[in-house]
């Protein structure tokens, strides 16, 4: 594939490369997210959708998400995106193996054995509210995940 350059439609002087560089004294770093950001005159932006946009066009609605192929997200080539829904985004994710659930989650505080000592204490009788409070959750929380509605890959 031959390097093309792009201006982003929208943001004059964020330029990109169809090989997912961006051509710009710009502030780029990496989210908890592990997304690529740019900085751009105040406005930040995620690398692969500016990609998306300046290489496939604008999204077919405001639902789309830029999505990576092959489940990189450090992987920003024009090549290796498209506009998907949430849930083929999901389906993608699923199918690459990326998806982060349980432990891999960054704003967990469990762990699946604590969601499996949870589950065999609430069975035992223990309250849920004490439940809750010692594992710093929300009563609504504990109780999801109790009855399996989070953490359903633990067995």
């Amino acid at each position: 594939m031959t390097l093309e350059i792009r201006e982003v439609p929208g943001e004059p002087g964020l330029w990109v490369a169809s090989d997912g560089r961006v051509l710009r004294e710009a502030k780029l770093y990496s989210t908890t997210t592990r997304y690529l950001k740019v900085t751009l005159n105040g406005r930040c932006r995620s690398v692969h959708r500016a990609v998306c946009e300046a290489f496939h066009g604008p999204p077919p609605s405001a639902l789309h998400q830029a999505a990576h192929s092959n489940g990189d997200p450090h992987d920003n080539r024009a090549e290796n995106l498209r506009w998907a829904t949430a849930g083929e985004n999901a389906e993608d994710k699923g199918r690459h193996g990326t998806t982060r659930r349980g432990e891999q989650h960054y704003s967990t505080s469990l762990t699946e054995d604590d969601v499996r000592s949870i589950r065999r204490r609430a069975a035992l009788g223990e309250r849920q509210c004490d439940l809750a409070d010692e594992f710093k959750l929300s009563r609504p929380g504990i109780n999801n995940l109790i009855h399996g509605r989070s953490w359903a890959h633990v067995r």
